[in-house]
């Protein structure tokens, strides 16, 4: 699932980009035609790390527009510079107050920086001018499983799975959330959804949680 996650950020971040402000050398004027295709090569081979560094490399903070800022925010958030990337996204939303895409990503990096309540404080802003996305949601569960705050983490995965109810994660995130409260009932009962949802790579990691939740329900009640 990371790997996919990884690959669809990057497509993502290429997609939006369209390099606004690129920067262009006297001595390697590559296109933007060139650097696409440098980038796409790499992402093809399996060179991630690499890839992400082409595409910082290529924008010029200083020219580019705020989609392209937002995506090298996630550039340098993937690149674990946090601080960097918060640099770029408060800027953004300092600038750009109905910009949902760039109070998301702040959340992000907020949440890698251990900075829950601003994190939580963007995740709602974003939620307010968007509320159908549900990753925003997912991600805000995360924060407050980390939290151990269960009950609102509950409360954000079943939001997220109204928005999405096809998202096999997301059921099987909240069947954990459940056996966290020790309710094996519910969780049970996610954990069988998220299986009968998920891809056929992801159904035996599932069917052992599965069967390991069901163990543990019985050794509870014994």
């Amino acid at each position: 699932m990371k790997l996919k996650f990884r690959t669809f950020i990057i497509v993502l971040i290429i997609s939006c980009i369209s390099f606004t402000g690129c920067k262009q050398s006297s001595s390697d004027k590559l296109s933007s035609k060139d650097i696409n295709a440098k980038i796409d090569k790499l992402i093809k081979s399996g060179h991630y790390d690499e890839a992400f560094v082409e595409i910082a490399s290529a924008i010029d903070e200083k020219t580019a527009d705020y989609d392209t800022k937002i995506s090298l925010g996630w550039v340098y958030n993937y690149q674990k510079n946090y601080d960097k990337a918060q640099e770029i996204l408060e800027e953004v939303v300092k600038d750009d107050t109905k910009n949902e895409e760039a109070y998301f990503a702040l959340g992000v990096v907020y949440k890698n920086l251990k900075k829950y309540d601003d994190s939580i404080e963007m995740f709602n802003r974003a939620i307010e001018l968007n509320p159908t996305n549900d990753k925003i949601y997912e991600y805000l569960a995360n924060l407050y499983e980390e939290q151990q705050n269960y009950e609102k983490a509950k409360w954000a995965y079943n939001k997220a799975i109204e928005i999405q109810p096809s998202e096999s994660l997301y059921y099987f995130s909240l069947s954990q959330i459940y056996l966290k409260l020790g309710d094996y009932k519910h969780s049970i009962e996610n954990c069988e959804e998220a299986l009968a949802k998920a891809p056929a790579e992801d159904k035996e990691r599932i069917e052992q949680t599965l069967e390991t939740i069901k163990l543990s329900q019985i050794l509870k009640q014994n």
